[in-house]
């Protein structure tokens, strides 16, 4: 169904993004409880359409191809046909990967909430890496191998296609109830970080005090969670691929800036207690920081090439160092 007017879509976004924020307010045991809910949803419908196409499966070929120049498709065969040189696109790829598989450091901003985070989060996040390994490639091989539609033809709808080409409307709807649980995961998870982390923030006097403010009930971060959901509404409207280079470039840099932190703190604290240490010392956060360093340049370079991205970019780059200097230099005042 075609929604005609900006304004209506734009509304329904804005209602999608209030509804999903409001588990933030009921405290980080219920969003964990909602999280987990959402797993199970999606590993369960993804698994009847994963063992479903790969019992119908009739083109494994097309699992070893590799994209060149000229791409056309057969659609009386369903065949791909391919000449001129190899021709992988990297920015989407890099840029798609670095997208799924950012922001484990920000598990950090509730450790507060979890017993024993140093052995919980170790844990966390080898599983965390294993199912988005797991639920990506699984059920994208079973899909293509379903021939229902050719791998260069892929956009963010191929799913239920795939579904309703190998098991109908019933099958299509489980998947898009699990793609919907999936997305709605995403962004409930991300507003509960961003809420905790603006208001650790707030808590060591890096934002105004008045964020830290916290629920008395569910000792949610009440005035953060505000400000997040605010944020949120404003920027809904956004086209999502400008927003994925903008958000990107700043994810990149924040792990920069997390290391050069530890590697600082190593240097200066020596010998403080740390629950986790990295192997190696200092030549192996250095070694660390290669990969983030390329990442962050590459993605920075792909934002920066477009107009709206770099716009968005300075919009949440400058006010940022604007009230850094401030604080900067009315700290050094009072010194």
């Amino acid at each position: 169904m075609e929604i005609g007017s900006s304004v209506v879509t734009y509304l329904i976004k804005a209602a999608i993004a209030i509804v999903l924020a409001v588990p933030t307010f009921l405290g980080t045991n219920n969003v964990g409880r909602l999280s987990l809910v959402v797993v199970v949803v999606v590993i369960s419908c993804f698994s009847i359409f994963t063992v479903w196409a790969i019992v119908g499966s009739s083109d494994v070929d097309d699992l070893f191809q590799i994209r060149h120049e000229h791409v056309t498709y057969n659609a009386d065969t369903r065949d791909v046909i391919m000449a001129g040189d190899v021709d992988i696109q990297w920015t989407t790829l890099l840029n798609t990967l670095f997208f799924k598989f950012k922001g484990m450091n920000n598990a950090s901003v509730f450790g507060g909430e979890v017993q024993n985070p140093a052995r919980s989060y170790a844990r966390a996040i080898a599983y965390t890496c294993v199912l988005v390994l797991v639920t990506y490639l699984v059920p994208m091989t079973a899909g293509i191998v379903s021939d229902a539609q050719s791998w260069f033809m892929l956009d963010r709808n191929s799913f239920p296609f795939f579904a309703y080409y190998v098991g109908g409307e019933f099958l299509r709807i489980l998947v898009q109830i699990a793609s919907c649980c999936g997305t709605a995961g995403m962004c409930m998870a991300a507003v509960h970080v961003m809420t905790f982390l603006v208001s650790g923030m707030a808590d060591n006097r890096l934002v105004p005090k008045i964020l830290a403010k916290r629920g008395a009930k569910f000792q949610s971060p009440t005035n953060a969670s505000l400000l997040t959901l605010v944020l949120m509404v404003t920027l809904v409207g956004l086209d999502f691929d400008s927003m994925l280079a903008m958000t990107n470039a700043c994810s990149a840099a924040v792990q920069l800036v997390i290391i050069a932190a530890i590697i600082k703190l190593r240097r200066e604290l020596p010998y403080i207690a740390r629950p986790t240490k990295v192997p190696g010392g200092i030549p192996v956060l250095y070694a660390i920081a290669v990969i983030p360093t390329f990442m962050f340049g590459y993605v920075t370079f792909c934002a920066l090439s477009s107009a709206m991205s770099a716009i968005l970019m300075a919009a949440f780059f400058v006010p940022g160092v604007i009230y850094a200097s401030y604080r900067f230099y009315y700290r050094r005042s009072l010194a």
